[in-house]
């Protein structure tokens, strides 16, 4: 995950944004032809890559999954979510991983807001698009690299501070 937060993506193209669900069945993946990055909202999913390690994502995470990885995905309860699949304008050599986010409604938001975009297609949308994208990776960075705190207990704190 150390190598994502610190890689410059340069996106060059949205490929595809779906939203994921409780109906989708177990999938098998061979050779991504596009970089994802998955919200899932609820369910327990296992992605078994073809290296025979696995990732576990439950409610509230994020999943990145590379361009060229191939796995199977099986859901222990079904659940929902979103997937934004894209393009790179440069090589990025990192591996899949999940993280648990701390601020669930802003991403969820920004992949709403993403799909939105993406189904109505209005002028402009590919940009709108992709800006989402580069507003998931800022949130994403931000939440690694800095301690959150919810606002209202940031409230509680501040005189303290």
């Amino acid at each position: 995950m150390d190598n994502f937060m610190n890689s410059n993506f340069v996106i060059s193209k949205v490929a595809f944004v779906c939203r994921v669900t409780k109906e989708t069945s177990d999938t098998i993946c061979k050779i991504r032809r596009n970089h994802a990055l998955c919200l899932h909202l609820s369910g327990d999913l296992k992605y078994i890559f073809d290296d025979k390690n696995q990732l576990c994502v439950d409610k509230n995470e994020i999943i990145y999954l590379p361009k060229g990885c191939s796995y199977e995905v099986r859901r222990q309860n079904q659940g929902m979510g979103y997937a934004i699949c894209f393009e790179t304008a440069n090589d990025l050599a990192i591996s899949p991983f999940a993280a648990k986010l701390k601020n669930i409604e802003n991403f969820s938001k920004l992949f709403k807001y993403c799909l939105k975009n993406w189904n109505s297609k209005p002028q402009g949308y590919e940009m709108e698009c992709i800006a989402s994208i580069y507003h998931i990776l800022s949130n994403l960075q931000k939440e690694a690299n800095e301690g959150y705190t919810p606002s209202k207990k940031a409230q509680i704190i501040a005189p303290a501070i």
